[in-house]
């Protein structure tokens, strides 16, 4: 922070009410200025932008930002963009791949005879999801085909098990017509499975 500038005034002006109060006024011009400037180095950087700096940026790049996107988002999708400069080679895809979705959470398959890029992914995040389509998109030679297929990938556990039960029927002549069951399983117990 900027000092007061009453420390640079002579001594025979200290009694001079006019002078102090001229003093004051421009302590308040040299704050505001000093703050400004601060502004200005850290909106140089892109991960130190504010949100007025980013939505220049995301102007020039032709973003459409939404009302429910962090700032820090924000400044990570234009990183993103800015990086997307070709040569393209499966290097600098898979790179960017790993940024996006995270190492090992994808498979990408490229086939070369047919000129298609195959894709399954999955994310938690909507935004990232559409980020690394958008990336795929604006990085990729246009000879190539872009296929993209969503994944959930969750576990399943599966566990067997097997009951017997004895069927019981009805013996001829002891058994009543509406009253008594032609067949009753008894009671259920389990089996040890092989």
């Amino acid at each position: 922070m900027v000092e007061s500038l009453k420390i640079y005034m002579p001594s025979y002006y200290l009694e001079n009410v006019e002078m102090n109060k001229l003093l004051e006024s421009e302590d308040g011009l040299f704050s505001t200025l000093e703050s400004n400037v601060d502004r200005t180095f850290k909106n140089g950087f892109v991960l130190q932008m504010d949100s007025d700096a980013i939505a220049a940026m995301e102007n020039m790049l032709e973003i459409k930002a939404n009302s429910g996107e962090s700032l820090n988002f924000r400044r990570e999708r234009v990183i993103n963009r800015l990086n997307n400069k070709p040569p393209f080679n499966l290097a600098f895809l898979k790179n960017k791949l790993n940024s996006i979705y995270g190492k090992d959470k994808y498979t990408l398959v490229i086939d070369y005879q047919n000129q298609v890029i195959t894709l399954e992914s999955s994310t938690e995040n909507a935004q990232w999801f559409k980020e690394g389509h958008i990336t795929i998109l604006s990085i990729k030679p246009a000879s190539l085909q872009y296929i993209h297929i969503p994944l959930y990938r969750s576990s399943i556990t599966v566990t067997e098990s097997a009951t017997i039960a004895q069927m019981v029927y009805a013996r001829a002549g002891s058994m009543r017509v509406g009253l008594t069951p032609f067949a009753q399983r008894t009671a259920e117990r389990a089996v040890e499975l092989l």
